[in-house]
């Protein structure tokens, strides 16, 4: 997916330079530590390809005398990535894959941040846009949630770009990238973060480097 990034700047201080970006399917993750301007680069692609991007933000936004259903049928109407009845019928299904569909009628104001957080990335990835977006998701979940939901976005997403902070989920990753003066570019766990990635039994362990 080849995209056009026309850039940002904050007087003579460049965040984002104009470029190309050729991103992969599947799980994008984009590393680099606080400041280097990686929710900016979100917000740069967001705004180039709102109509076939989904966005999960840092800070959630839900209305809260709302309830998660009566967000998701809003959603639903206004959406351009998919139908209604296919919006509706993957936001059900995500609810209960995140274990709160329960909480479909109560109003997000007695919800916790963790509950919130789960039934945003529902009724986001539920639009079923090309694209993904989501700047450090599972930000207020328990290691057992935020594996489930990372694993979600990789698994349902075609392509997603994903900030990250924890470096719990850098196992879920398929490629990792990182933002060099203002470039995109891709890069290691080591090299973004300081962080080694290891083969064991099957599994990656995460270790300080």
């Amino acid at each position: 997916m080849l995209i056009k990034v026309k850039g940002f700047r904050v007087g003579d201080r460049i965040i984002v330079r104009p470029q190309e970006v050729s991103l992969n399917p599947g799980l994008n993750c984009l590393l680099g530590p606080s400041g280097l301007g990686k929710t900016t680069f979100l917000r740069s692609l967001l705004q180039a390809y709102r109509d076939e991007t989904s966005f999960i933000p840092q800070e959630l936004n839900l209305p809260p005398y709302a309830t998660p259903r009566d967000i998701a049928h809003h959603i639903s109407k206004i959406n351009r990535c998919t139908t209604r009845h296919n919006y509706m019928l993957k936001f059900m299904q995500y609810v209960k894959i995140l274990g709160v569909e329960n909480l479909l009628d109560t109003r997000i104001v007695k919800l916790s941040s963790g509950e919130k957080e789960r039934i945003a990335v529902s009724t986001v990835l539920a639009r079923g846009c090309k694209l993904l977006l989501a700047d450090e998701p599972g930000k207020h979940l328990d290691p057992l949630n935020l594996f489930r939901v990372i694993e979600l976005i990789k698994h349902e997403a075609d392509y997603a770009l994903i900030t990250l902070h924890n470096p719990l989920p850098l196992a879920l990753c398929d490629r990792f990238y990182t933002l060099v003066e203002g470039v995109f570019r891709e890069t290691t766990p080591k090299e973004a973060l300081g962080l080694e990635l290891y083969p064991e039994d099957n599994c990656l362990r995460t270790c300080l480097g």
